[in-house]
Order: C-alpha cells, then structure tokens, then sequence
C-alpha cells in the first residue's frame, strides 16, 4: 500500500515464533526480533556442533562459544572459543582445535531462522531493539483495559 515505507525490523512476541513467519519476513529484507516460544518441541540437529536451547553453539568444554559478529557478504554469524583469550587454560585444547586462535564455528540464519538471528538473542543489542516492543504493549493495555474499550457496546456500526 505504502511503497515509501520500509521497514527493517520486526519487533514480535513469542506467539510469533514460527518459522513461515521467519522466511516471510526475510524475503522482505526484514530482520526478526521473536521471542522463543518454549513450547516448539523442534530441536536443532547439527552434527559439527552442539547448539544450545538460545541457539547458541556449545563447545566441547559445555561452554558457550562467543559471537563475533554477522557477515553480511556470506550471510553467517562467526562464533569463537570461550576460552579464546585463555587457551593454555583450556583442558580440551587438544581435542577441540590445535590452532592458536582457538576454535571457530559459523552458522547462517538459513540453516535455522529461529535461532540464528542476525543480531544474536541475548546481546546487549537484541535485548536493547526488543525492549521497545514492550511500549506497544503498555499502549496496547492503556486503550484496551483502562479504557475499557474491550467492554464497549454499541447498538448499530454507525
């Protein structure tokens, strides 16, 4: 209706959590801000790695691997090793990655969209965009409950 107006996020609550609503809103460049819902039973299956419940891989020490960042020119999102900056400290060193940097892993919002957004749940970043959803609500609630809009009753549509 409007072409003028873009939109480049999508601020949702966890009843939109569905990966159709994921692809739709993607195919139209836009990027998701869902709350997980926790009763979606699908689990992610990837034999590379662990992923935990927030989408987050996990290293072979049961740690959570650290974001660095979506590339955008390969459509990814890099993960380091927890320990990256303590490597000799690492009891699995040996088992997990002999390189000096540390373990890395990718993933791609294509391979689960639920779990890897652009912007990773749980950052500073995700959480700071999706707190502006909760005003929609409070506005929601004033017009509807305090308001009583809910209980209006009218005699004609007029």
């Amino acid at each position: 209706m409007y072409p003028d107006i873009g939109f480049s996020k999508a601020l949702l609550d966890s009843a939109h959590d569905a990966y159709e609503i994921y692809r739709l809103l993607s195919s139209h460049s836009v990027e998701p801000f869902i709350g997980l819902n926790d009763r979606i039973g699908q689990k992610p299956k990837f034999s590379a790695f662990k992923i935990n419940q927030f989408g987050k891989p996990v290293c072979i020490e049961n740690l959570e691997m650290i974001n660095c960042g979506f590339i955008k020119e390969r459509n990814r999102i890099k993960w380091r090793c927890p320990m990256y900056k303590q490597l000799d400290r690492c009891p699995k060193k040996h088992e997990c990655s002999p390189s000096a940097y540390g373990r890395v892993v990718y993933t791609r919002p294509d391979d689960d969209p639920r779990l890897f957004t652009k912007t990773p749940r749980d950052s500073k970043a995700w959480e700071k965009i999706y707190a502006k959803r909760t005003s929609v609500e409070r506005t929601l609630k004033r017009i509807l409950v305090d308001y009583d809009i809910e209980n209006l009753r009218l005699r004609a549509e007029k």
